[in-house]
């Protein structure tokens, strides 16, 4: 992961490609990660990342140089063109400052790593410096190299959606961030996470599209994402819909921590139905072809029997 941001940085100065910030995820089962960076311009990039609830191993994965923050941190990486590289040693600085609006915000304790050739820094996700980015066209970093001017376009959006990803997986692998709702519950939060991860970015939401309820007893709420209710805003509109069905992913709190994953179901549709046991199950629309037997319009329930979701036999 690491590895992929620094080719980033030593490869995007050279380019011609648009300077607008963007949102990128992902989760390899051993450690999840988002960043916040541009595709050319300045050499800077926002990452969060930890271990990845689904807890594989990094020698299974071979992901061996991961990037790990504290919950409410960001890691801030600043590439050699930004600001220059080490005079001396110890290979540390404060010579740096972030200059957006009318403030200028100096970036302490910047520590130079060796092996990447980067400056990195650990900053608090709710600094003032992002939001100064935010409001702001443009944004200047000086150091003892000089003023190096940046672009603040598509920051503001792509900075949120970061932070609604990092604050949704912290808070499934158990480590909620300072200051976070932990009333919305942690298979919220991961189901939010999916969206975004699913859609690689932004995506327009229809009413109904999070559906919750106690589907395996535990007395949690459990969530379920109907993809037919919610539109990607980058690449493919609906990425989980078929011709005629879509998936719905449903996230139980007894299963997803265990497994890393949501129980994915295809539906035409999808609704909770209450059962005589005082849990829900769930009911799905089913495809024409599905439905051959039973006739249009049919569903199928599915309930929760400590393992898996099984279909309700009539």
């Amino acid at each position: 992961m690491r590895l992929a941001l620094i080719l980033w940085l030593c490869l995007g100065a050279g380019s011609a490609a648009a300077q607008v910030w963007q949102f990128r995820s992902g989760d390899d089962g051993s450690f999840f990660r988002a960043s916040v960076s541009q595709e050319a311009g300045v050499e800077m990039s926002l990452v969060c990342g930890e271990r990845s609830p689904r807890g594989l191993s990094p020698e299974v994965t071979g992901n061996m140089e991961p990037d790990i923050t504290a919950p409410g941190w960001v890691k801030l990486y600043l590439g050699e063109t930004a600001i220059g590289p080490p005079e001396y040693y110890p290979d540390i600085r404060d010579d740096v400052e972030l200059v957006a609006g009318r403030s200028a915000y100096p970036l302490r304790a910047l520590e130079y790593n060796e092996l990447f050739g980067t400056w990195e820094a650990d900053l608090e996700a709710d600094h003032p410096i992002f939001a100064a980015m935010a409001e702001a066209p443009e944004f200047e970093l000086r150091s003892r190299v000089g003023y190096v001017p940046g672009t603040t376009a598509g920051f503001a959006p792509s900075f949120k959606q970061f932070g609604a990803f990092c604050r949704s997986m912290f808070a499934v692998i158990g480590q909620p961030w300072p200051g976070s709702d932990s009333e919305a519950g942690a298979m919220k939060a991961a189901a939010e996470a999916s969206i975004l991860s699913g859609c690689n970015g932004q995506a327009a939401r229809e009413e109904g599209y999070l559906l919750t309820g106690n589907i395996d007893g535990d007395g949690q709420d459990d969530v379920i994402v109907d993809w037919s209710k919610v539109e990607c805003q980058t690449s493919y509109p609906r990425p989980f819909c078929g011709a005629s069905t879509c998936s719905a992913n449903v996230f139980l709190s007894s299963a997803y921590i265990r497994a890393g994953r949501p129980e994915e179901l295809l539906a035409q549709g999808v609704r909770l139905v209450p059962l005589t046991n005082g849990n829900e199950a769930v009911a799905v629309g089913g495809s024409l072809s599905a439905c051959v037997e039973r006739g249009p319009g049919c569903e199928f329930l599915y309930w929760w029997d400590g393992e898996i979701l099984r279909r309700l036999t009539p």
